[in-house]
């Protein structure tokens, strides 16, 4: 993983694991993530509308829901949606957000609830809307 980072240019990030869950010495920043959402973006582009299901079914009897639902479900230019939660770090999310023909990418840590997390995001990708606009 590290030296993926490094190829793809996140050049403030250091994984200890997989998951992502708290550990001594794991770290990103959100400009390192958002290049992850970049890069996820520019090479698999056909699958990122994985990153909105708000629900997968896995059988007939097993259902899993995206942890970013709320988001999804509230906010329509959201293309792709992940979030999560760690003690250590808060809310946190990445989203490709696209209106008209513009494309961008939000990236928020340590959010205090999924609820103002949510709201940052959409905050953040609306004012960058704006600005496009300009």
């Amino acid at each position: 993983m590290n030296r993926t980072a490094k190829e793809l240019g996140m050049t403030r990030s250091t994984f200890q694991n997989p998951h992502g869950l708290t550990e001594r010495g794991h770290l990103s920043t959100a400009r390192d993530i958002a290049t992850i959402m970049q890069a996820l973006d520019n090479d698999f582009a056909d699958f990122m509308h994985i990153f909105t299901r708000a629900f997968i079914k896995l059988s007939t009897t097993r259902t899993i829901q995206h942890s970013g639902h709320r988001l999804i479900k509230d906010y329509k230019q959201a293309t792709a949606v992940k979030t999560g939660y760690t003690r250590a770090a808060g809310f946190n999310g990445a989203m490709l957000a696209e209106k008209r023909s513009d494309r961008i990418i939000v990236v928020v840590f340590g959010g205090k609830s999924t609820k103002t997390r949510n709201a940052q995001m959409v905050k953040l990708a609306e004012l960058g809307f704006r600005k496009l606009q300009k």
